[in-house]
């Protein structure tokens, strides 16, 4: 069994000019004994933890009683007071996060590694998440594994960052245990020091049906920059396209 965080979102649309949207959040339904108390960050995942889209009701001029739709919910680092010293969810061991439908952006991880998300030993699975402008100090801008194991389908990383001195990964780093990409996309992601985009050093990496576009590195792998020692880890790369990335050595 898992526990579920249902988090909902209304959109008022009015049709003026060029369809302005405006976005409210409307409710937030805990089913969990997790509490998001801004006192209470790094959010510390010990078992299985459920993170799905909530309803949307759309409403307009001409459908005044709604129409309701599945949607991505939103949840912004700028909402919430004091988060600049760790990422939200810090998946422990024994731990496991499923993201569905979800965007995690604006995250600030000035102290450490992952921007949104930590994996220290527990594991993570996403389906359809976006991850945008999340900055972590080290490694991963957006989310940081250390041995642990992450999946990923169709999620898309855009304008993460890191910038410490030997700063890897702007979207993903890691060290160690597994990564699995598929059908996910990399687009002007930024780190310093290694791998514009992904960056994963021991362990075992596999990308599958991937895109990476535009990302950038001050030294080595553009896109991508993926250590493997002897005996210590493997690669799969299959059917992924590379287009305009840049790394200066």
């Amino acid at each position: 069994m898992y526990t579920t965080l249902y988090i909902q979102r209304i959109y008022i649309y009015t049709p003026v000019g060029d369809a302005d949207v405006a976005t409210i959040i409307i409710s937030v339904n805990f089913q969990t004994d997790y509490s998001f108390a801004s006192s209470a960050f790094p959010l510390k995942i010990s078992r299985t933890l459920h993170v799905v889209g909530g309803e949307c009701v759309y409403h307009s001029r001409w459908y005044t009683s709604g129409m309701h739709y599945d949607v991505l919910c939103e949840i912004s680092g700028q909402d919430i007071a004091g988060q600049e010293h760790g990422p939200l969810f810090d998946i422990i061991d024994g731990g496991a996060l499923l993201l569905e439908r979800v965007i995690l952006s604006n995250f600030i991880n000035k102290d450490g590694a992952g921007g949104a998300i930590s994996i220290n030993g527990g594991s993570m699975e996403m389906h359809n998440c976006m991850f945008y402008w999340n900055y972590a100090l080290a490694s991963g801008g957006a989310v940081y594994n250390f041995w642990g194991s992450v999946e990923m389908h169709g999620c898309t990383f855009s304008e993460n960052y890191v910038d410490a001195k030997f700063g890897t990964g702007g979207a993903v780093g890691s060290i160690g245990g597994s990564v699995e990409m598929h059908n996910c996309t990399f687009l002007r992601n930024y780190a310093l020091a290694l791998g514009g985009a992904v960056s994963c050093g021991e362990g075992s990496v596999e990308m599958h049906g991937c895109t990476f576009s535009e990302n950038h590195v001050n030294d080595a792998g553009g896109a991508a920059y993926i250590e493997v020692y002897e005996g210590g880890g493997s690669v799969e790369i299959h059917n992924c396209t590379f287009s305009g990335n840049h790394a200066v050595r």
